[in-house]
């Protein structure tokens, strides 16, 4: 089947890609805060990772929830 119709390949391959660019952000979110925050804050105190984290999770529900 996957031969017959081009486009479940093309979807394939453009869910492959999304997905590998959650993977990325979810891999460099942390260290591109924690670096951000060594260059505006002097404060040693860490960040709130998972208080940041959930937030980002609410706003994605939001956004799909505000699209349809």
């Amino acid at each position: 089947m996957i031969d017959l119709d081009s486009r479940i390949t093309l979807l394939g391959f453009c869910s492959a890609l999304f997905e590998a660019a959650v993977v990325l952000f979810t891999i460099q979110w942390t260290p591109a805060l924690q670096s951000a925050r060594n260059h505006l804050i002097t404060d040693s105190a860490t960040l709130p990772l998972g208080i940041i984290f959930a937030c980002f999770m609410v706003k994605f529900v939001i956004f799909i929830r505000t699209k349809k």
